[in-house]
């Protein structure tokens, strides 16, 4: 008998330190970070981080009308996925999300209403005055490569680590750059663009790279049409807002994603 009561105090006592720590580790900053160069339309709240971009659990985003939200894990040791997002509210007043859950991607569906949960990475929320579907948000979730995930966690201060003048600026200004390294980063946040405006087509984008600076954007649809102005606008956001390596020359990419 006294050793069952030992051993409930203990598991007990070990059950409140594992959630006390949890609960210490969810609010540091890091946890998340906002895309500030992608998002639009938003205003941060409850946010324990000072330092920009960082965001803490328990942060709320307020969507106006027509704003758009976008943020990605960040790099953590022992995390086996990461993942980004885009919430676009779509409906005529503001939408307020909470990421506040215990569960990744941390928002909380207990402050929303009328939502589909997610499905197949993809969450739809009724607006505020019951507009359907007026508020819509997708993931794209990748397989954390383990061999160099404690080199990422380490060498990540803000969210511009990740872009591409990151990854060169080891290597001398002479060294020709692989454009597939450029093509990797885009892709993930382009099929994002694709999910959000659920079109299952490919794209195909023609751009220009001059002074480090993305310029003469066009993309077309597989079938020759011209896409959606809100996925043109999208894609055309990803494009431009990448960091790219200020090339010698004036240097092309034609790309189908």
């Amino acid at each position: 008998m006294v050793n069952n009561m030992k051993q409930l105090i203990y598991y007990s006592s070990l059950s409140i330190f594992l959630l006390l720590s949890f609960n210490a580790n969810s609010s540091e900053c890091g946890v998340m970070q906002l895309k500030t160069n992608r998002s639009s339309g938003i205003t941060v709240t409850a946010n324990k981080c000072t330092e920009q971009s960082y965001v803490s659990m328990g942060t709320v985003f307020n969507l106006s009308s027509k704003g758009r939200l976008w943020l990605s894990s960040n790099p953590q040791e022992g995390a086996d996925t990461e993942f980004q997002m885009i919430c676009q509210n779509r409906s005529k007043n503001d939408f307020r999300l909470e990421f506040s859950d215990l569960a990744s991607p941390w928002l909380s569906q207990e402050s929303l209403k009328n939502c589909t949960g997610w499905v197949k990475n993809r969450l739809q929320c009724d607006g505020s005055n019951g507009e359907k579907n007026g508020v819509m948000c997708v993931l794209n979730i990748t397989k954390v490569n383990k061999s160099n995930q404690l080199k990422r966690v380490q060498r990540t201060t803000s969210v511009k680590m990740r872009a591409i003048t990151q990854l060169i600026r080891s290597e001398p200004v002479t060294v020709v750059i692989d454009k597939t390294k450029i093509i990797d980063t885009l892709t993930p946040e382009i099929n994002l663009c694709k999910k959000l405006y659920q079109s299952d087509q490919m794209l195909t984008v023609n751009w220009a790279v001059q002074e480090a600076k993305a310029k003469n954007i066009k993309i077309m649809l597989s079938d020759k049409q011209s896409a959606s102005k809100p996925l043109e606008s999208c894609v055309k956001m990803v494009v431009e807002t990448t960091s790219y390596p200020d090339f010698s020359e004036k240097t092309t990419f034609l790309t189908t994603f």
